[in-house]
This record gives C-alpha cells, sequence and structure tokens, in this order.
C-alpha cells in the first residue's frame, strides 16, 4: 500500500510538473536563464584562466605581447550568460557604472583566453562623477559574468583625442591570437565637433560634427590581462568630401584575405546617393592602404 501511495503520489507531481512546463514556458526559460548567473566556486590555483575557452583568431607567431602597462583582471565568480536575458542582466549591473550610462555603435571581439572586448562610440557618462559628461569612445571587457571598463588615459576616450579635438569613433574590429594574449585591431573614423564660426555663424553641418577619414589603433591584450592601447595610424587624408569613401563599415576575413568595406555619399547627402565600396589585403598589410586592392565594380 506504501508503494502504491508512493508511486501515486509521484505520478501526479510529474503530471502537475508537465502542465506547468507546458502553460508557463516563458516563465520556466527566464529561470533556467537565470541560472546562468548563479555565483560559481573556482577551484584553487590559476583559477582565473582554468576555464577560457581559446579563441579561432587567426594566429601571428611573430608577435609577443608585454605585460608592462597592464594588470592582472580581477577574478569573477559569475556564469558567463547563455542566453539574451542573461546578457540583459549583465548589461543591468551597469547601472552602478558612471564611466558608461549609454553608447552608441557597438561591436565586440572574441579574445584568445575566452573573454570579449566591447567597443562603443560616442559615449555618455555620469556627470557628477565623471569629466567630461561624453566621449567618442569606450570599450567594456566581459570576462564571464563581469563586465569592466578600460580606463582611458586621464579619465578620457580609451582611443585620446587629438590636441585639435578629433576624436575617433571605432568601426569594425578583427581580434589575432598571438604568442601571450592577443592583438587587436579596430578601424575608426576621425570625427572633428563642428561649433559656431568667430562671426556667430553656423557652418553646414546639421549633425554637429564632420567626419575627416578613417584610422587604425592598436590594442594588445595578455591573457587574463587587462588591455592596453599601443597606438595608431592614419589610413586616409583629411578631408570633408563625402564623396571619398570611409573605411571600416565592416571587416571579412577569407582565404587568407581581408576584405575591409567602406560607405560614401553624394554632396546633398540623400538617401538615394550612399555607396558601397570594398578593397581587399593581406591581413599583415591593414594599415598600408598603398597595399590594398580596391574593386572597380567589374569581375
Amino acid at each position: 500500500m506504501g508503494r502504491f501511495l508512493a508511486s501515486y503520489l509521484a505520478g501526479i507531481v510529474v503530471v502537475v510538473g508537465g502542465w506547468f512546463g507546458w502553460t508557463s514556458a516563458d516563465r520556466v526559460d527566464e529561470a533556467v536563464s537565470a541560472s546562468a548567473d548563479l555565483v560559481v566556486p573556482r577551484p584553487s590555483g590559476d583559477a582565473h584562466s582554468q576555464d577560457r575557452a581559446v579563441s579561432p583568431a587567426p594566429s601571428d607567431p611573430d608577435r609577443t605581447l608585454s605585460t608592462v602597462g597592464t594588470e592582472p583582471s580581477p577574478l569573477c565568480r559569475i556564469r558567463t550568460p547563455s542566453s539574451a536575458p542573461g546578457m540583459n542582466r549583465v548589461m543591468t549591473r551597469l547601472d552602478d557604472q558612471p564611466t558608461l550610462r549609454g553608447g552608441d555603435h557597438g561591436g565586440s571581439v572574441k579574445l584568445a583566453d575566452g573573454r570579449r572586448m566591447l567597443f562603443y562610440g560616442d559615449t555618455i557618462r555620469d556627470p557628477t562623477t565623471v569629466s567630461p559628461f561624453m566621449v567618442r569612445n569606450s570599450v567594456l571587457v566581459l570576462d564571464h559574468g563581469c563586465l569592466r571598463p578600460m580606463d582611458g588615459q586621464d579619465g578620457e576616450a580609451v582611443i585620446p583625442d587629438d590636441p585639435d579635438d578629433t576624436g575617433y569613433w571605432p568601426m569594425s574590429m578583427r581580434a589575432v591570437q598571438v604568442p601571450g594574449g592577443t592583438r587587436v585591431q579596430v578601424i575608426t573614423n576621425r570625427v572633428r565637433a563642428v561649433g559656431p564660426l568667430e562671426d556667430g555663424t553656423t557652418p553646414d553641418s546639421p549633425d554637429g560634427f564632420r567626419t575627416l577619414g578613417s584610422s587604425l589603433a592598436t590594442f594588445e591584450v595578455p591573457t587574463g590581462r587587462t588591455p592596453h592601447f599601443v597606438g595608431q595610424t592614419q589610413l586616409t587624408p583629411d578631408t570633408t568630401d563625402p564623396r571619398v569613401p570611409t573605411w571600416g563599415a565592416a571587416m571579412w576575413e577569407h582565404d587568407g584575405m581581408l576584405y575591409v568595406f567602406g560607405t560614401a555619399s553624394n554632396v546633398t547627402k540623400t538617401t538615394a546617393g550612399w555607396s558601397l565600396h570594398v578593397a581587399r589585403t593581406r591581413p599583415d598589410e591593414l594599415s598600408d592602404t598603398g597595399a590594398w586592392e580596391y574593386w572597380d565594380g567589374s569581375r
């Protein structure tokens, strides 16, 4: 009799559980995804890097990274988010981060140690604790379930502005695995704010800025350590002619060649006046536009 009652009650539990899962699938999914954020213990020793995945990024055996100017990345005990709700919860934790209240044009690359670098363009910050209120670019590092900002020099943009207030918008990026970590290359748009002229008139730039050209920024990220901004190279000369392509809308690596996409427009920047351009180069010649091959529209 006891076995019968136990089996009967177990059957009721299974039926009720199945009914709940069928009728409340959204609540079940939320509960499952939330488990991705649970704190998990790490084994002793080099726990910070034991479960990092190796990036499929191309390798460059001729470059070894230095750890000078970097610090060990703090240990994160929160699981990597495995769903959109989980990632949303990770981003919600930025509410207490004064250096990033909002940013546009996001992009990311996977590092050789399994972390990710997230790049943003114009970034709004908390004006009560951080100055300036907005910078032209910012970087977050996603380590499992922890997001941490990369500090720019003197609290400024991670890719620093020029003395003439020219700033840099991250456009597209690629990660290259090298001995000791990852080298990250970012094609940027050079932009300059446009304000009133000396005679009090406003120049013809309704967006409040002018795009001047393209540059290439380089970061080095030693395994398990903070990223380091190395420097940048100007890819194209300054021009305010919108018919000249601005490069970096996207990059695509295929069969040993790197394809770089750019956009241009007509003088009036009408909706139908935009054009797409593409060039290709060897990955190790990305900084030399003279070595690029430009598609002319023919096969």
